[in-house]
């Protein structure tokens, strides 16, 4: 279902959308598609923090990203997947910037914890 579409006033639906207050067009764009009195607003508890969105990459980008992590360098990939080592440092900068870190090293650091159960849910 998109947003554009309205739904019916028998629907089975709970979204849940975590929303900047300030963001009077989402919430108008909400009042218009939902029936009324569907829209409820409630306070987050203090110090909730929402999860981070998954990370999308290309089917290149999800190709690439396992020999970024066995440390080859741009050349190196480039040779293994035939293409030019230019590319390659397009997807790189492209995946880091989807992990949101800084390094080839962050990436590694970031993927091996988001991977590694918490020992306290155990």
């Amino acid at each position: 279902m998109s947003l554009a579409s309205p739904v019916r006033a028998d629907a089975s639906v709970a979204l849940v959308a975590i929303l900047d207050p300030d963001d009077a067009a989402t919430l108008a764009k909400l009042r218009e598609i939902l029936p009324a009195g569907a829209l409820r607003r409630m306070r987050l508890p203090d110090g909730f923090e929402p999860a981070p969105p998954p990370v999308r990459l290309t089917q290149r980008q999800a190709a690439i990203l396992p020999l970024l992590l066995g440390d080859l360098s741009n050349k190196e990939i480039a040779r293994r997947l035939a293409i030019s080592h230019f590319t390659v440092r397009n997807h790189v900068s492209q995946i880091l910037r989807a992990l949101d870190v800084p390094t080839r090293q962050a990436a590694k650091a970031a993927l091996v914890e988001a991977h590694t159960p918490d020992p306290a849910s155990r």
